[in-house]
């Protein structure tokens, strides 16, 4: 018996491409930079703070050791 065909491609197999092109995302969906930036800078502030009482909390400690 000869081997069936297997078709490697989704292409060859129904003769178009088969993924569908994604629908445009819903206003609602879009992402919007500015609040990005927005939650980027929050972030890095709190980071900054947390960074700097860290600081704070070992020169202390390092201050009380060295007394």
């Amino acid at each position: 018996f000869p081997t069936p065909y297997t078709p490697q491609l989704s292409t060859e197999k129904y003769g178009y491409d088969t993924k569908p092109t994604p629908a445009p995302a819903p206003a609602a969906a879009r992402i919007d930079l500015s609040q990005i930036e927005r939650q980027q800078q929050e972030l890095e502030e709190r980071e900054k703070r947390l960074a700097e009482r860290e600081r704070a909390i070992t020169n202390t400690s390092l201050a009380g050791l060295i007394r």
